[in-house]
């Protein structure tokens, strides 16, 4: 099963995917595969919707 590095979801066979190599310096790299239609980035939600962080007074 491959998954888009882009928008996190699966390639099925049908699809066309583009495959990256990412070399790294310390050992073996990795590759990574994206959609060939363009696809959305998938979303980063770091604090929860609708509130504002708290805040921490010292």
């Amino acid at each position: 099963m491959r998954l888009c590095d882009r928008c996190g979801k699966r390639i099925t066979p049908d699809e066309d995917y583009r495959p990256y190599d990412i070399p790294a310096g310390s050992g073996a790299g990795i590759t990574v595969f994206l959609h060939v239609r363009p696809c959305r980035r998938a979303q980063l939600q770091t604090a929860p919707s609708g509130r504002q962080p708290a805040r921490r007074y010292r």
